[in-house]
């Protein structure tokens, strides 16, 4: 569903925004004047890998995760995103299709700008493509990273950054433990640890007999966060003498 942009309590999420930074109070008014406010149900995708790249997204409500699907038809979590993150630069470039589908996790809505309107604002405001590039060049960084931490790692020391990962991004605080607030299944930690479901339930159960975690029905806890740092980032072994 489709609304015209005139609510401007979004407009601190734009102007936050790593696309929108370092632009006038001015240009984030016309910006948020040009925006198509879109409400997605659990069941809808906001884009669907493959398609033809139309537009350019900013969550301002709910949550979503990106998944992408394999030449061998092998589904993949790469990431979730939450209020105040951005998909779909590449909208701006004719001739593209997205690279993964995008869904909500329950109701989200976001705000929405055709990739044309977007490059007609580029043009006039050069700080938005420079922002953009930026943001593809860490995202690139961020992708050879994973793909490291894959081919060199243990699945325990990747689990561990995961959680880590997301305790950033949607941790919150419930006494001495950090609640991973999304819903989180032992699939989707699989996925997005790029191991097996198996493996992933064999750990989980080991660290929660350690105090480290706490979870059950799509609900992670972390109770240790010492722990799970040291087994995200183990300390190098000493030189022998």
């Amino acid at each position: 569903m489709a609304h015209p942009m005139t609510n401007e309590k979004y407009l601190p999420l734009l102007a936050q925004n790593p696309v929108f930074v370092d632009l006038s109070d001015q240009v984030h008014a016309e910006l948020l004047a040009a925006a198509v406010r879109r409400t997605y149900a659990s069941d809808e995708l906001i884009v669907r890998q493959g398609d033809p790249a139309y537009a350019f997204h900013l969550l301002v409500e709910g949550k979503a995760k990106l998944l992408q699907v394999t030449a061998n038809g092998h589904q993949v979590l790469v990431r979730y995103i939450v209020p105040g993150q951005q998909t779909g630069v590449i909208s701006v470039l004719s001739g593209f299709t997205y690279p993964l589908s995008i869904q909500p996790i329950g109701t989200c809505t976001t705000l929405m700008w055709p990739g044309e309107l977007l490059a007609q604002f580029i043009e006039r405001y050069p700080r938005i493509g420079f922002n953009a590039l930026r943001i593809m060049v860490i995202r690139n960084q961020q992708r050879q990273q994973r793909y490291q931490e894959l081919l060199t790692e243990r699945v325990e020391q990747r689990l561990a950054q995961s959680l880590l990962r997301l305790a950033e991004q949607v941790g919150r605080p419930e006494g001495d433990r950090i609640l991973l607030d999304l819903p989180l299944s032992r699939e989707d930690l699989a996925e997005y640890t790029g191991t097996t479901l198996f493996t992933v339930s064999r750990i989980l159960r080991q660290w929660e007999e350690q105090g480290f975690v706490q979870s059950g029905r799509e609900r992670v806890c972390l109770c240790n966060l010492p722990a799970l740092q040291s087994i995200a980032n183990p300390a190098p072994d000493l030189p022998i003498s």
